[in-house]
């Protein structure tokens, strides 16, 4: 289990993430764009996802 942060710049995050912690990422095809599931360093398990904020995302409270 993990979980997803969604976040409007998944690109950067994933890049600093990647660059702090060292962290992996896979591509998961959006259709028209990418999200991604970062991987610990060691042992390549999937620890989260970053997803861009987009309409699909939108919760109405």
């Amino acid at each position: 289990m993990w979980t997803d942060l969604t976040v409007p710049n998944a690109e950067e995050v994933r890049d600093f993430y990647q660059s702090v912690i060292g962290w992996t990422s896979s591509s998961v095809a959006m259709g028209e764009y990418d999200d991604f599931c970062v991987q610990e360093p060691e042992g390549n398990t999937t620890v989260a996802g970053i997803c861009h904020a987009r309409e699909r995302h939108a919760r109405t409270v």
